[in-house]
């Protein structure tokens, strides 16, 4: 997996907003996933992107460094799922979490738009929170 592939996903964006200065801030608003960063405050937003880099950081570790034990990768991924629906919320607010974290996405095509297009259907929006 190339780091290029990072550029335009809200996980690195909010890992380069740690590092942004905050005058330009306001320049990150106008980008299109950036809807976030209205609703959760920042230091919400870094605490949520510090864990996830350390779930990243741990199962990168464990891949590169724990010899055959490292063939448990799927374990990890795969307790995201109860993580992120029992643990997180008591971390967070609903609203920051949906905003950070949406549990479900749009990904339905206008009716005159068929599937054969699977690169554009890889971006989808975000449904609002209900």
């Amino acid at each position: 997996m190339a780091i290029t592939s990072f550029n335009g996903k809200q996980f690195w964006d909010r890992m380069t907003l740690a590092f942004t200065d905050r005058k330009h801030y306001h320049t990150l608003l106008h980008k299109g996933n950036a809807e976030y960063l209205k609703v959760v405050p920042y230091s919400i937003i870094m605490l949520f992107t510090a864990l996830q880099f350390g779930w990243l950081a741990g199962l990168w570790a464990l891949v590169t460094w724990a010899g055959v034990a490292g063939v448990a990768f799927p374990v990890p991924i795969v307790a995201l799922i109860p993580i992120r629906m029992y643990v997180l919320p008591y971390l967070f607010k609903s609203e920051y979490l949906e905003a950070l974290d949406p549990l479900e996405k749009d990904c339905s095509l206008p009716p005159n738009r068929s599937r054969r297009n699977s690169m554009e259907d890889m971006d989808c929006q975000v449904q609002p929170p209900a």
